[in-house]
């Protein structure tokens, strides 16, 4: 990984990039053949690789206000993780073969502007989004289901913040702000197909496809001395 900053009194700078990569840990994990009934032992690679992008910016266009942007990028593949267990009749279907695959790729951006009104009452903006893709891939063609599945998630999420802040001494504080957020499952579609080579479902549109939940917050939030001196509201 390296990550660099660079600034003056009015801009900031940041940036890392890093990887990690971890190759086969061929781990054992135990199992009960459905056929036999003995216990055995199967193994995984668990290989993971993992990239990150990170760049933040900031800027202070006057002494009272301050702008930002925040950029986070993710990538990640995953080969051989758990797959079925005995989720089927608590039975070990897959024996030694009980592997799933992932990938995912995962990008946020947020951007916000801070502005000090007075000494002591600060107003903040901010809001954000963020998108996912991801695949995951199993092969339960030796269980009774008998089908490989691969399947594909979008999902996004958006949200607007703002928050007002007051600071009456060190021990009396008050936020009022609004916030909402909304999450959506833009696509999410599986392909079926049958140990016998039959396509069961190509591209499926699931039912949560296009499904929105969106959330409307009030925010307040105080802390005030009592008038004992050793209590605080």
């Amino acid at each position: 990984s390296t990550s660099g900053r660079w600034g003056d009194d009015r801009q900031q700078v940041t940036a890392a990039v890093a990887y990690r990569g971890i190759g086969d840990q061929d781990l054992t994990y135990p199992y009960t053949d459905p056929d036999t009934g003995q216990q055995d032992e199967g193994t995984r690679s668990n290989r993971l690789e993992n990239s990150n992008l990170l760049f933040k910016y900031s800027v202070q266009p006057t002494a009272a206000t301050r702008l930002y942007a925040n950029t986070y990028l993710l990538k990640l593949d995953a080969d051989e993780l758990p797959a079925l267990g005995r989720a089927i009749a608590n039975q070990s279907f897959l024996k030694d073969q009980d592997h799933s695959q992932m990938n995912s790729e995962t990008g946020l951006l947020k951007l916000g502007v801070e502005h000090q009104i007075s000494a002591s009452n600060l107003l903040t903006v901010s809001g954000f989004g963020w998108q996912n893709s991801s695949q995951f891939f199993g092969d339960f063609r030796t269980t009774p289901i008998q089908i490989i599945s691969d399947e594909v998630r979008d999902e996004s999420r958006y949200g607007l913040q703002i928050l007002d802040r007051y600071r009456f001494s060190d021990r009396a504080h008050l936020a009022l702000g609004y916030e909402y957020n909304e999450s959506t499952m833009d696509k999410h579609k599986t392909t079926l197909v049958h140990a016998s080579g039959a396509v069961l479902k190509n591209k499926f549109r699931n039912p949560d496809t296009g499904y929105t939940r969106k959330l409307d917050s009030l925010i307040i939030d105080g802390r005030a001395p009592l008038p004992w001196d050793t209590l605080e509201l």
